[in-house]
């Protein structure tokens, strides 16, 4: 009878979902080592049923882990009750006590992955057309009414830049999730966010400064003239990484709808009680500015209006003379008696919303095609 290979030979703890925590195999031989036959051919065996049971997990988690995050974000006045049973203990170290077949743990989390695989694709549809009818009802997603001068009116849109490298990950149907998306938890204003410690100075210097940290943030901009600007810096037209990266158009309209948490990130530095960088205060968090936008967590795909390739995007730049920059005076406050008060330096930006040809008639939803390979 052939020896049973059992679980704890390949991982000694269970995740926070039950499923055992399992790493890509790695074999590290020695110099001048000779195997025997029977001793490769158990060694290729071992190999050959940790990666199923990788794979198997990894397939599990994925499935299970975008099932919690829409049970958090999309469902919360459904009251689903038909998540997965994993009959795991979460957390439990892997021992004689509890140990099992490797098959018996193989054929349970594929058991798991097709249930979660299921559940997330009735959420996905169910979360589609819940949010599809919370927008359905706005009737003027861009404005073209002429606005008196107004340099601290927030912009009708936002563009996000992205590709497969991107911290911030872009999915086809959930749209934009932050990088800590696997455990942000959703909250009603900014305010419970500060008393949760999640808005807080050290968070936002982080995801502004690119620390490279699981971030809460998602990062926008509110200018087409910077942005032109900084894909210009980062993707010239001959680079061809430029083929795999895109810019969305987020609609601030349909963000304040489905109550995504957004606001500018130096109102945001500043609520948290932090400082702006400045010369004066070289400490301070830098990269938080007048057009620099944070969003909370998830921007839902019903938010994005139109997603752009990089020459789209630069081409439509080209023709209605948007030049890369920003545009900036100074206006000058005196006091009555011709006393300069201070100086202060004003930004023009150029409203994302303007990319559209006609912003009366917005399309109602994201161009997707081609973008199957950039779910990162």
């Amino acid at each position: 009878m052939a020896a049973q290979h059992m679980l704890s030979h390949h991982s000694r703890q269970r995740d926070k979902y039950g499923l055992p925590f399992v790493v890509k195999w790695e074999h590290v031989g020695i110099a001048g080592e000779v195997e025997s036959v029977e001793g490769t051919r158990r060694k290729a065996t071992r190999i050959a049923e940790h990666e199923k049971l990788f794979r198997s997990t990894e397939t599990a988690r994925r499935y299970v882990e975008k099932t919690v995050f829409m049970l958090n974000w999309s469902m919360p006045h459904l009251n689903l009750t038909d998540y997965p049973s994993t009959r795991l203990v979460a957390g439990a170290i892997i021992d004689s006590s509890n140990d099992k077949s490797l098959q018996e743990e193989v054929d349970l989390v594929k058991e798991i992955a097709e249930a979660a695989s299921a559940n997330e694709e009735r959420l996905a549809h169910a979360s589609t057309v819940f949010l599809e009818y919370a927008v359905s009802s706005i009737s003027d997603r861009f404005s073209t009414a002429v606005f008196a001068e107004d340099l601290y009116r927030p912009p009708q849109g936002y563009l996000r830049v992205w590709g497969p490298k991107s911290h911030t990950k872009y999915d086809n149907r959930l749209g934009f999730l932050c990088s800590s998306w696997r455990t942000s938890r959703p909250a009603p204003n900014l305010e419970e966010l500060k008393q949760r410690g999640t808005l807080s100075v050290t968070g936002l210097q982080s995801h502004c400064q690119k620390r490279h940290r699981p971030s809460d943030w998602i990062s926008l901009s509110g200018d087409v003239s910077w942005m032109l600007k900084y894909i210009n810096k980062h993707w010239p037209t001959n680079d061809v990484s430029t083929n795999s990266m895109r810019i969305a158009l987020v609609s601030t309209a349909e963000m304040e709808r489905l109550n995504v948490l957004f606001d500018r990130s130096d109102f945001l530095v500043q609520s948290a009680g932090g400082k702006l960088y400045s010369r004066a205060n070289p400490q301070g968090v830098q990269f938080a500015w007048p057009s620099h936008y944070l969003a909370y967590g998830w921007i839902p795909a019903q938010c994005i209006v139109k997603i752009f390739t990089l020459r789209q995007f630069r081409d439509i730049c080209e023709d209605r003379d948007i030049q890369p920059g920003q545009y900036t005076v100074v206006s000058v406050e005196r006091s009555p008696n011709l006393v300069l008060i201070r100086e202060i330096d004003r930004v023009f930006s150029v409203d994302p919303y303007t990319l559209l040809e006609d912003a009366q008639n917005a399309s109602l939803g994201p161009m997707t095609q081609d973008l199957e390979n950039l779910t990162v």
